[in-house]
């Protein structure tokens, strides 16, 4: 499994004191890829474990707000911010809600490239 493989890398790192930098650029791939992980288990549950149920959405909609907010995380353009807080409603119905919070910290974080991987990661799936 990746996350486990990553979290040995980053042990390793950390006991023969490797650079900041470098701990902290793993460290933060750790933490996207067990968040990552922890989202695909919370999408796969049912809603009686903890999913809440939500109304569906207009599917042109969905689409057109995924399109626009991949185009713009894809090229890095600060942008996105405003883009995410405008369609954040409409992606609450797409995604489950622990990926909407990585989301969002992602995009306030200008980590723009992880952003476009999460939005990706659930995209057409729904909660």
């Amino acid at each position: 499994m990746e996350v486990q493989q990553q979290a040995a890398i980053l042990e390793t790192l950390i006991k023969n004191g490797a650079p900041e930098p470098e701990i902290f650029t793993l460290s933060r791939r750790v933490e996207d890829l067990q968040s990552t992980l922890a989202m695909a288990i919370l999408g796969a549950l049912p809603s009686e474990y903890g999913g809440t149920p939500r109304p569906p959405l207009d599917p042109e909609k969905g689409r057109a707000a995924l399109a626009r907010l991949e185009n713009l995380l894809a090229a890095d353009e600060m942008s996105s911010q405003d883009c995410l807080r405008e369609v954040q409603p409409l992606l609450a119905d797409l995604m489950p809600e622990a990926a909407l919070k990585v989301l969002l910290a992602q995009v306030e974080n200008f980590d723009f490239q992880a952003a476009l991987d999460t939005l990706r990661a659930h995209q057409g799936g729904g909660p």
